[in-house]
């Protein structure tokens, strides 16, 4: 089954992160973390639906409280196609990023810069893996495997330890994560 989205392994990775979770959308998204926690008391799949700017409240109160190495800022947009945009604000000297090429790009490119990418969350048997589309490095064109190699650096620095650009088992026993335009539904 294809699902578009990163944001059950972002809200696992940030679980707990973000308390006292102030914002609304924040507190919403807390709220379902520790749903999510619970154990399932049915065969009956679950859902939860998360808006755009709940999870983005999230992100935001989640970075306030705690630094992320190389992450200032972070924001989603859910795409009524199913495709998840995200754009990061890094600074590029805390990222270590390794292979000949990588480090050629590192070396051009020092200090904090804005990160665009457009991709899927492809999920089959509990397991995902994010496929990046499209990217962009200071609204310049970067080919896709730059910016996994980005994205699978921070992962392995944050807890917990996942490179979602390579397969990985989805948190909480969560099964898909469907987006439609400014939501997100995750099901268990």
């Amino acid at each position: 089954m294809t699902a578009s989205c990163v944001v059950a392994c972002l809200l696992a990775a940030w679980a707990g992160a973000a308390e006292p979770a102030t914002p609304p959308g924040a507190s919403r998204v807390h709220d379902v973390l520790a749903e999510l926690q619970k154990p399932k008391t049915s065969k009956k799949p679950e859902s939860w639906r998360l808006k755009e700017e709940d999870v983005n409240q999230f992100v935001d109160a989640a970075l306030a409280s705690k630094k992320r190495i190389g992450l200032r800022k972070l924001r989603f947009e859910f795409d009524q196609s199913g495709a998840l945009g995200a754009t990061a604000v890094i600074n590029m000297n805390d990222i270590k990023l390794e292979g000949f090429a990588i480090r050629a790009f590192k070396t051009m490119l020092s200090g904090t810069h804005t990160l665009k990418t457009k991709g899927r969350l492809l999920v089959k048997n509990a397991k995902g893996v994010f496929e990046i589309d499209k990217a962009s490095f200071d609204d310049v064109w970067v080919p896709a495997w730059f910016a996994s190699s980005v994205i699978a650096f921070a992962g392995r620095q944050q807890p917990p330890h996942i490179d979602i650009t390579e397969e990985f088992p989805l948190p909480y026993g969560i099964s898909d994560v469907r987006i439609t335009r400014d939501q997100a539904e995750i099901i268990r």
